[in-house]
């Protein structure tokens, strides 16, 4: 399973994928140029940050592809479990991409909010 992990941050996504990190801006254009980039059975993953996660885990649910939004606290038990080597956004991205793909088959794929009425 090839997985993209994500540290969302206001401006930037801080990536990881196919032993690679590379950022991209947190913007429309940025996202839409990073999902396009990816292989079609990629899963996204992505720690929730309130509200700066959902134009990715949306777009990229919207795209096709499978979604994990996951818990800061499950990821920082993972990161402390497995010795990361340190506290930085690609390194957090890393950490996220290594999770879901050790432990995808325990996860819930995100679903988006259903539109309000």
């Amino acid at each position: 399973m090839n997985v993209l992990g994500v540290d969302v941050c206001k401006k930037e996504l801080a990536c990881f994928s196919d032993g690679r990190s590379f950022a991209a801006l947190n913007t429309k254009a940025g996202i839409v140029r990073l999902l396009k980039g990816l292989e079609p059975s990629t899963a996204v993953a992505m720690e929730s940050t309130g509200q700066y996660h959902l134009p990715l885990a949306d777009a990229a649910h919207g795209a096709g592809f499978e979604v994990y939004v996951l818990n800061p606290k499950d990821v920082k038990r993972y990161r402390d479990a497995v010795a990361a080597r340190g506290k930085t956004d690609p390194l957090d991205a890393e950490v996220i991409a290594r999770f879901v793909d050790k432990e995808h088959a325990e996860l819930r794929a995100y679903v988006p909010a259903p539109a309000s009425l």
